[in-house]
């Protein structure tokens, strides 16, 4: 499971904001939104350690619109914002937290990242073959891995 560095938010999410803006991913005057959305989300799953990332999202999307009392469209323009963060951006940003409480580099075995690789897929809304295709591309990627190194290290 991926957790935030608090202190790292402020810094992450002017990232963001650039991130958008450099791609042109969305209009100039919905960056800044878009920014606090991710942010409002980032402080709604810390709280929520421990749950699968797109469960989190429903839940988190279904809260704004009980609590804040949004309109449908405002919905759609948050999950675009979770979407572009959480697809396009956040995988940059997060870092793995490892079994001495630290966060930085970890040492994944296959099955942990095919199965955030799968979720991932998922999220994207990915065909089945496309998956199948992608996990099959990991699998020899770690063949070769510990075939020329005998083992891997990964940065999620």
């Amino acid at each position: 499971m991926v957790i935030l560095v608090n202190e790292n938010l402020k810094g992450i999410l002017t990232d963001f904001q650039e991130f958008l803006e450099s791609n042109k991913l969305t209009q100039e005057k919905n960056v800044p939104f878009y920014a606090l959305w991710a942010s409002r989300f980032l402080t709604f799953y810390n709280k929520n350690d421990g749950r699968n990332i797109d469960e989190l999202v429903l839940k988190f999307l279904e809260e704004q619109k009980k609590t804040r009392k949004l309109k449908d469209w405002q919905i759609r323009h948050i999950e675009l914002a979770l979407k572009l963060y959480l697809d396009h951006f956040g995988a940059r940003t997060v870092l793995q937290k490892t079994e001495d409480g630290n966060y930085g580099e970890n040492n994944l075995n296959e099955a942990d990242v095919m199965k955030k690789m799968k979720n991932l897929i998922r999220l994207k809304h990915y065909s089945y073959s496309t998956e199948r295709t992608y996990l099959d591309w990991v699998k020899r990627f770690f063949l070769y891995v510990t075939e020329t190194k005998g083992s891997v290290s990964l940065i999620s």
